[in-house]
């Protein structure tokens, strides 16, 4: 059961703060899988199932972050070029949900220009 979401906003690259964070993950000890990635998903030409036809630089990457538990904590990252939003879904049954929220936070505090909080 979802118990709420923790959202993060970022200036910046998408791809940029999904690799940020992945190294933040990395360095504590947690494995970081990639389940979706929309732009590898899209075949050239296919239209931005949010702004349609016309090519925009939308990303959409899930991430399944594992600590020792078997069950994953989710993690959305959705932008562009110009900015992406972290969306932590946390839970009870997701023990990997505190060290993703660290590593957020980490990598604001860290004074990146591109990371501010939302």
């Amino acid at each position: 059961m979802i118990e709420h979401t923790r959202i993060w906003q970022f200036d910046g690259a998408c791809d940029e703060m999904v690799r940020s964070i992945s190294d933040e993950l990395a360095q504590a000890g947690l494995q970081v899988s990639t389940s979706f990635d929309l732009r590898a998903a899209m075949r050239a030409g296919d239209p931005c199932p949010e702004h349609g036809p016309g090519g925009c630089g939308c990303q959409l990457v899930v991430l399944l972050v594992y600590g020792q538990d078997a069950r994953p904590t989710i993690a959305m990252v959705h932008g562009n070029q110009a900015g992406a939003r972290l969306t932590l879904i946390e839970g009870a049954e997701l023990p990997a949900a505190e060290a993703l929220s660290a590593a957020a936070e980490r990598t604001i505090r860290r004074g990146d220009a591109w990371a501010r909080p939302s």
